[in-house]
């Protein structure tokens, strides 16, 4: 059993480490943040070329 405590401690102690770094590294967000990221995408979508419409599909209601 005292075996096992050499391997988990030190895999414990890697993962807690890890965790820690990630958590102080990682980008800070505002609140806004991800309003902000969609209005941006939304504004790219709004700006791409309009694709040619199916003109076939007024007689596929029509047929329904």
């Amino acid at each position: 059993m005292s075996n096992l405590l050499y391997v988990l401690v030190p895999i414990a102690a890697v993962v807690v480490i890890g965790l820690l770094i990630a958590l102080i590294e990682r980008k800070p967000k505002s609140p806004t943040s991800s309003i902000d990221n969609f209005s941006a995408r939304m504004a790219v979508i709004s700006n791409l070329k309009p694709t040619v419409q199916d003109h076939n599909a007024d007689e596929r209601k029509q047929a329904v």
